[in-house]
């Protein structure tokens, strides 16, 4: 019996320096991966720089948009379709936007789209009630932009006087 014991307090002292390994190991590892995030996160930042120097836009990235920004996007690239307040909010979150600074998001959003449809960016679909369906919102297709002074005008609210 005192052989088998003694057999087990050896086996059980290989586990714990086994274990005691394998914690130094997670540990090790554990500050490698940060540091490779870190890295990752820095060359992401230079690459996104690089691409507004380079004129080049990543749909899928969001990280330096500001929120306006970033709503416009999803609305452009939802453009044949209506869309709602909530599935824009859904889809910033799909891509990683951060709305931590917002203690309401989906206020802090229909803010944003309002003034998107005040300046006739966005085209707005009242809610219907009966059948329970949300306002929805919609990229308005501008058929050609031309520069007046620091603005563009879409060509369909210009007055006959403006046209060229």
């Amino acid at each position: 019996m005192e052989l088998k014991e003694a057999q087990h307090r050896v086996q059980l002292s290989s586990f714990r320096d086994e274990l005691a390994s394998l914690e130094s190991k997670l540990a090790q590892a554990d500050i490698e991966r940060e540091e490779l995030r870190k890295k990752i996160d820095y060359t992401r930042k230079i690459i996104s720089s690089l691409e507004g120097l380079c004129g080049v836009f990543n749909p899928e990235d969001m990280t330096n948009l500001g929120f306006t920004d970033a709503v416009r996007s999803i609305l452009r690239r939802n453009r044949q379709r209506k869309i709602s307040a909530t599935e824009i909010r859904d889809e910033l979150i799909e891509k990683k936007y951060d709305l931590s600074a917002y203690s309401n998001p989906l206020s802090s959003l229909y803010t944003v789209l309002d003034r998107l449809f005040k300046a006739q960016e966005i085209a707005k679909y009242d809610a219907d009630l009966a059948s329970l369906k949300p306002t929805m919102y919609q990229w308005k297709k501008h058929r050609l932009l031309r520069r007046r002074r620091t603005w563009l005008i879409p060509i369909e609210t210009q007055t006959e006087g403006e046209k060229t």
